[in-house]
């Protein structure tokens, strides 16, 4: 008997959720409409503000960011519309931890990374690159996401106001993949 339900568990976990369970990464994107965005800085201690970075994304314009995770623990986002190379470029990778008791009853439903470069829940994700730059996600309805795409430098900061869409929804999936793995 035992055997049966040990069996019965896996084909339902193989049919709800293959990729996740056998390993191989599942991935998403959001596609982001850019609304505002307010770049302040200061040059010889006088500020300026600007509406824009010459050469770089301009209001009404779109970025696209991809993410997934692989192994089952491992998460990549991107931005995929523009070179790392670029002022504007974007990507972070990290390992999602397991969390500890005293966690698991603070924050039951996100999920933190290792390095704290991905976190992420039904209903927000934080993600700060590999540069200084970060990207806040907040979900407003179904698979519309709010949020700001904020870069820093030692003189300025860009904050970036985007309206987005999960195309590819695998989200849930990663997050009950997370969440089985106790992480």
């Amino acid at each position: 008997m035992r055997n049966l339900t040990v069996t019965l568990c896996l084909t339902c976990l193989l049919i709800i959720s293959p990729n996740v369970v056998l390993g191989e990464q599942v991935s998403g994107s959001f596609n982001c409409k850019i609304k505002d965005i307010t770049i302040s800085a200061i040059d010889e201690g006088v500020p300026k503000t600007y509406k824009g970075l010459k050469n770089g994304a301009n209001i009404g314009e779109s970025m696209r960011f991809a993410y997934k995770l692989e192994n089952t623990n491992y998460m990549t986002f991107k931005r995929t519309d523009q070179e790392l190379s670029h002022p504007e470029g974007f990507v972070s990778f990290d390992e999602f931890k397991i969390k500890d008791d005293a966690t698991r009853r603070l924050f039951p439903r996100h999920y933190f990374s290792i390095n704290s470069k991905v976190t992420i829940s039904s209903e927000d994700i934080t993600v700060k690159s590999i540069r200084s730059e970060e990207l806040f996600l907040t979900r407003y309805y179904k698979n519309d996401w709010q949020g700001l795409m904020v870069r820093t430098t030692l003189q300025s900061v860009a904050v970036y106001s985007l309206d987005c869409r999960n195309t590819a929804d695998p989200l849930e999936e990663i997050l009950q993949s997370l969440k089985q793995r106790k992480y």
